[in-house]
């Protein structure tokens, strides 16, 4: 409970901001998670993580951070997010969303609206 509470909310805060990070700075959160749920259990250090975390009905921080994506972009797409962002992308056709935005440098194409179309499109 201590990490839900103390550990793993704030890496769930902070995920919208963190998904545009490469997926080596992504694994390093996975690796506090491994760490966690390794002290938790007792287990030893080459023990494989994936039991651990079953039995600790803990889902992996990425398929946690995509949820918490494909959430912002939901709200967005209804008018529910804050203003600022209600325009960011344009109303789905045929369950396919796109934006203005086209990014034409390789850091362009890791910002949250290339991204988010991206991951939109895909998991819908």
């Amino acid at each position: 409970m201590s990490y839900t509470a103390l550990i793993r909310s704030h890496l769930a805060y902070s995920s919208a901001v963190v998904a545009m990070a490469s997926s080596t700075q992504l694994n390093k959160f996975d690796i506090i998670q491994k760490a966690a749920s390794r002290i938790i259990m007792g287990a030893p250090r080459p023990a494989h993580f994936e039991p651990r975390l079953t039995q600790l009905q803990l889902a992996s921080l990425d398929s946690r951070r995509k949820q918490h994506m494909m959430c912002i972009i939901r709200k967005i797409l209804e008018d529910t997010a804050h203003p600022a962002l209600c325009q960011l992308f344009d109303s789905p056709v045929d369950s396919k969303v796109t934006c203005d935005f086209k990014p034409r440098t390789a850091m362009g194409r890791k910002a949250f609206q290339a991204r988010a179309v991206k991951m939109y499109n895909v998991l819908e």
